[in-house]
């Protein structure tokens, strides 16, 4: 069995990188939510924390694929990094919501406290990626098989 060597290493790695941070924060948000106390700013939310571990295994199995067929490291990289980007936008819009919503009530509201959320740090690490996978992703799709 040959390892096939990529042209996309840099890309290849960041996607490794973005699944680790993906994972601890998964651990770290569920860990917070059934009580455990890591002294961080992490907000306790065990069923996002479900939501990060699963969406860095999909990222795992792609890099563990990845070894031996490249598209299958594409196909599941550009998956995870879309629901990222997906589950990041989603934050800031029910962050920014739950914010205006105690203005408008005369309370204090922290939108900073949204930027400890694993989705948001997903999200800044899948938005450099992203394009560039959509692009492999797009190249694939148009070549011709001869």
């Amino acid at each position: 069995m040959s390892v096939t060597r990529f042209p996309h290493t840099c890309l290849y790695l960041w996607t490794a990188v973005v699944a680790a941070v993906t994972i601890i924060s998964g651990l770290f948000s569920l860990g917070a939510g059934l009580g455990i106390d890591s002294g961080l700013l992490i907000p306790a939310d065990p069923v996002g924390g479900c939501i990060l571990l699963l969406i860095g295994a999909i990222l795992v199995t792609g890099l563990w694929e990845g070894k031996i067929d490249r598209a299958r490291w594409v196909q599941y990289g550009y998956t995870g990094l879309l629901l990222l980007l997906i589950f990041g936008a989603a934050t800031i819009l029910i962050g920014g919501a739950d914010a205006l919503s105690a203005l408008m009530e005369g309370e204090s509201a922290d939108p900073g406290s949204m930027l400890w959320s694993g989705f948001i740090w997903g999200l800044l690490l899948a938005l450099p990626a992203y394009p560039a996978i959509s692009r492999i992703l797009s190249g694939c799709s148009r070549r011709e098989d001869t």
